[in-house]
């Protein structure tokens, strides 16, 4: 189950980072940060079964700048996940 958890937070961070390459998605948008977000928390997650302290390092720090790119969007405006912040 963990590992499950786990391959579900890999898959949404790398599927974000895609559409970002592939222009379909801007990372000032807030669901870049909330996916991101929710895909490092369940990496973490996953770290239950199986513990690695250098993923846990690296998913807590992606984890609290997505909290930060979430504070900043909301701040500007941007309430709605998918809606472009406007500068």
């Amino acid at each position: 189950m963990y590992n499950a958890i786990g391959f579900a937070g890999t898959t949404i961070i790398l599927v974000v980072y895609f559409m970002v390459q592939l222009e379909l998605l801007q990372s000032s948008r807030l669901s870049y940060s909330v996916l991101n977000f929710v895909g490092a928390l369940m990496i973490i997650v996953s770290l239950f079964e199986h513990f690695n302290l250098p993923v846990l390092v690296l998913e807590a720090a992606w984890a609290l700048i997505s909290l930060y790119g979430m504070f900043r969007t909301i701040r500007r405006g941007d309430r709605t996940p998918g809606h472009q912040a406007s500068q």
